[in-house]
């Protein structure tokens, strides 16, 4: 029985290999999976039959995910792509999949990842062997995550990796805590298995490799679904194991480890942590407490929820409601495994925002949106034949390390289904690994309902094929094929600019043609080549039809159009108003607030991408009509000499300014007192009572010009309430308190110490006191709103209203800057 003890050792190993070179580029990453894979298959022979129906259901999954080469009028045209497609400058040829090459790839890894995972399951392995390929995955995360705590408390970079201070060297926080996860179920099996055979050592070594990887996943990793898992995964575990009756060493020694864990998780304030408190918080609400509503995302309660798209699922929610509609548009064969990214833009309303969208938060989502329902149901159905088809441990203790190791593979699954570790090959190798592990017989026990597997020839000639897809990906084959695999849209778009940079302008032109037909729907490419030829010939239609496509590849983004602008400002001027228009809409359809541009935004950066171009200057202005806060953002842009006629023609047309909220109408009144205006500003001021909320910064300041500072003061506590003045004792009654309180603030000065020991100053009818002790504070950056009151409150008792005045505006400015009084 060595040959199942050598496979799934090389298996442990490859799979560590792919976890820890994650970073790594895609050629390089899928070329070591595919070809270490490949020669396995080749290598090894099956020791034992699938159970019955694995293979069909295998063999369903992946046939179906080929039906993105079908016609797609078999199916139906969606709506999406007969718009794209009527434009004219894109074509998406007549396939299911838009973009074959990356369904080609996307299929070629699906295929390998199935025969990779079946093949798998056909080994055996020994109770004994069992154990200590667990500890050896155990002991490989805790490396992993070892490595990770140096990163993150040094700054060092592992190789690959772009980001300081990171724990974890995957693209993305959940893949890390997919990967910890799975090594702490391995740690919590081979512990057990290893107590259970009183290998107290081995136990010893495996806990302590355990712990580092539990400790990294439960106060430095900060992925919420990884860590709740892992918890949930680890009680249902205990529990079974106290149930069927193990020996009370194993029981009592794995529930100590588990509080152990537990308090860490409580006692440590990590990333993890708040955001599990902040969603818990999020959940339950207060009650009768809005929530987004992904039917209703225009409704009010959507606007400006989402402040942290981590911090609740909301964001989530609203991708996965943007994926459904994707799914129902194309139900039977999706878009083709590889293209979620790009099709999804079509879709995107719900969660809609400038970040671009990945994935759709789950690996089942996304296999359903690629390759359509069909394949969904029979990935389910592969699932289900290799549960039904798993034999029964023959000893206790290889009972222990399966079920820890089953468990770690069930939630996985369940990762999968809020998130995307199922599809990344550093993640979905060794949760393979997991499954075999958990899944392999024993050579004694015989697998029910099992059919005949022949000696592993289908194996040895997929073998071939990834070996050989392997070893051409080591070679550089994915550079000499534009989109032929994972994440080459990014690989491409970076080839293309070198070759500008490097002065290789016919080549880099050439390149970007070529990637723009292999990848129709990557906006990407269609900047990169009208850019270049923009130059050459910026007179012809071609420029503008490559812009064209790249706006409707993606519909979303405000600077898709505002950089297709700034080019053409350089050349042709009167082109970038369309552009400029289109920029301003895009973002008007925007409804959260996270990763999303305002028009106000949009409309700065038109500005400052018209500025020096005269006759651009009345067009901008255009964009602007009936909206006050560009046209304010208009006005601030241009010269002061015409501001006091542009005002002059704005109250001409809306004298009242209906249109303009208060904060708006404020900012138009300042820019007309600060650019000469003034004295007309004044004279509007009192003959519109109407504007009085948002002139009355300006009134006050003109009392106080006039030395009325008492009439000043009164106008802003119009308008701005003030806290009411504090109860005045008699004179020194309060010794003892004032004491006390300037102790505290002698000891350990702070906002909130100092206003103590002006509130005891002022009832002791100290008013000097109270005054000198809020110059010091705003001296020492101790001020505070009430600390600026009690002072104003103090100087109106001294008499002295010009004091009175300086801390009233104190007070406003700390309270409302934008009301700050002139």
């Amino acid at each position: 029985m060595k040959q199942p003890l050598i496979a799934l050792s090389l298996a442990v190993v490859l799979a560590l290999c792919a976890a820890f070179m994650a970073p790594a580029p895609a050629g390089l990453l899928h070329g070591v999976v595919l070809a270490g894979s490949g020669a396995l298959l080749v290598m090894f022979r099956p020791c034992r039959p699938l159970p019955r129906m694995v293979a069909p259901a295998g063999s369903a999954l992946f046939l179906w995910s080929l039906a993105a080469f079908l016609p797609v009028s078999w199916f139906g045209i969606p709506e999406w792509r007969s718009h794209l497609v009527s434009s004219g400058v894109i074509d998406l040829g007549t396939l299911v999949s838009p973009q074959p090459q990356h369904t080609l790839a996307g299929c070629f890894l699906l295929g390998a990842s199935i025969a990779t995972g079946l093949f798998l399951l056909t080994q055996t392995l020994e109770a004994n062997s069992r154990i200590w390929l667990a500890s050896a995955f155990a002991i490989g995360v805790s490396a992993y995550a070892a490595l990770s705590y140096y990163a993150k408390a040094t700054g060092w970079m592992y190789p690959g990796t772009t980001r300081y201070g990171e724990f974890g060297f995957f693209p993305n926080k959940n893949h890390t805590a997919s990967f910890l996860m799975l090594g702490g179920f391995a740690s919590l099996g081979a512990f057990a298995g290893w107590l259970h055979n009183r290998r107290f050592a081995e136990a010893a070594a495996v806990a302590a490799a355990g712990a580092v990887t539990v400790t990294g996943l439960v106060t430095r990793c900060n992925s919420r679904a990884g860590t709740l898992l892992f918890g949930l995964g680890a009680l249902i575990w205990l529990v079974r194991i106290t149930r069927r009756g193990f020996e009370r060493r194993v029981i009592i020694l794995c529930w100590i480890a588990a509080i152990i864990v537990g308090t860490i998780f409580f006692a440590f304030d990590s990333a993890a942590r708040g955001r599990i408190e902040k969603l818990a918080t999020h959940a339950l609400g207060a009650p009768g407490e809005n929530k987004i509503s992904p039917l209703d995302p225009n409704s009010e309660a959507a606007s400006g929820r989402i402040e942290d798209a981590n911090e609740s699922l909301d964001f989530r929610e609203l991708i996965w409601s943007d994926t459904l509609k994707m799914i129902r548009a194309q139900p039977l064969a999706g878009v083709g495994l590889g293209n979620f990214r790009y099709v999804f833009p079509q879709f995107r309303n719900a969660s809609r925002t400038e970040a671009l969208c990945l994935h759709p938060e789950s690996s089942l989502l996304q296999l359903s949106a690629e390759a359509g329902l069909p394949a969904l149901a029979a990935l389910l159905w592969l699932l289900a034949a290799v549960i039904a088809g798993t034999g029964s441990s023959s000893s206790r203790g290889a009972w222990l390390v399966r079920s820890a190791l089953a468990t770690g593979a069930a939630m996985f699954l369940l990762h999968c289904c809020v998130d995307v570790p199922g599809t990344r090959v550093g993640t979905l190798w060794p949760a393979f690994i997991v499954a075999a592990l958990a899944l392999s017989p024993d050579p004694r026990s015989k697998a029910p309902d099992a059919q005949p597997s022949g000696r592993g020839s289908g194996f040895i000639y997929i073998g071939l094929l990834m070996l050989g897809a392997g070893l051409w990906l080591l070679s550089g084959g994915l550079e000499s094929a534009p989109g032929s695999g994972p994440a080459a849209g990014f690989q491409m778009q970076e080839r293309v600019f070198h070759l500008h940079r490097g002065g290789f302008q016919d080549e880099a032109i050439e390149f970007a043609t070529q990637a723009s037909r292999t990848s129709p729907l990557d906006p990407e490419f269609y900047f990169q080549w009208g850019t270049l030829e923009l130059p050459l010939s910026h007179t012809g239609p071609l420029v503008d039809s490559l812009y064209l496509a790249e706006r409707l590849a993606e519909p979303i983004k405000t600077q898709t159009p505002l950089r297709e602008a700034g080019y053409w400002v350089k050349f042709d001027p009167a082109k970038a108003i369309p552009l400029f228009s289109d920029a301003l809409r895009r973002a008007s359809l925007f409804h959260l607030s996270t990763y999303c541009t305002t028009p106000e935004e949009v409309y700065a950066q038109v500005l400052t991408l018209a500025a020096g171009n005269a006759q651009l200057r009345g067009t901008v202005k255009d964009l602007a009509a009936g909206e006050p806060n560009l046209l304010l953002l208009w006005l601030q842009a241009g010269p002061p000499e015409g501001t006091n006629g542009e005002i002059r023609e704005i109250l001409a047309k809306d004298p009242g300014l209906a249109r303009w909220d208060d904060a708006t109408r404020r900012g138009l009144f300042r820019l007309w007192s600060e650019r000469g205006g003034r004295a007309q500003l004044l004279d509007a001021l009192r003959q519109i009572p109407e504007w009085d909320a948002a002139g009355w910064p300006f009134l006050a300041g003109e009392a106080a010009n006039q030395k009325a500072f008492q009439a000043g003061c009164a106008i802003i506590f119009k308008y701005l309430p003030c806290p009411a003045e504090p109860e005045v004792a008699q004179q020194n009654q309060d010794t003892e308190d004032t004491e006390l309180f300037r102790a505290r603030y002698g000891d350990r000065p702070t906002p909130a110490s100092a206003e103590a020991l002006a509130r005891a100053y002022y009832r002791g009818q100290d008013f000097d006191a109270v005054l000198q002790l809020a110059g010091e504070a705003a001296a020492a950056k101790l001020a505070s709103p009430a600390m600026s009151a009690l002072a104003y409150h103090a100087a109106v008792r001294e008499g002295h209203w010009d004091t009175a005045w300086q801390w009233a505006v104190d007070f406003v400015r700390q309270t409302d800057a934008s009301a700050t009084p002139e």
